[in-house]
């Protein structure tokens, strides 16, 4: 909870320590000797931390760029995965239907080659249980 107040407001500090760097460097040569040299210190002490604040605020961003960059990779190829599934059940589905429409037209052929017979003694014949065979399977070729 503390480091994310502290990454919300890693720019107002860098900034606040950035001036502070540059009156001291302004306004440290005023100073005497013994002060200046702690002035002076103190001035790259704070510039540092501004560097560190700059710095780690540009690779934060940077690094959540990077996790986008994934994440919409991520997304992009679900979404291709998803594509091609679908053009293959599309493409299963279609020849599903007809083989039933193929499957139908064939019980249909075969309930009225049955119905034609004069003899109903003799129901099916060597032929017939061929043809029962084909249900479900593609035309020949």
């Amino acid at each position: 909870m503390l480091s994310a107040l502290f990454a919300s407001f890693a720019l107002l500090p860098s900034l606040l320590a950035l001036a502070g760097a540059l009156a001291l460097f302004i306004y440290g040569r005023t100073l005497a000797a013994p002060f200046r040299l702690v002035a002076t210190l103190g001035a790259l002490l704070l510039f540092a931390y501004a560097a560190f604040g700059f710095g780690s605020l540009h690779e934060r961003g940077a690094c959540a760029a990077e996790s986008l960059k994934a994440e919409l990779a991520a997304a992009r190829a679900d979404f291709e995965a998803a594509r091609r599934l679908s053009a293959e059940t599309l493409k299963r589905m279609a020849e599903a239907e007809s083989l039933a429409a193929l499957d139908l037209e064939r019980s249909n052929e075969l309930a009225d080659d049955l119905a034609r017979r004069p003899d109903a003694a003799c129901l099916l014949d060597d032929a017939d249980a061929r043809r029962l065979r084909e249900f479900g399977q593609p035309p020949r070729r």
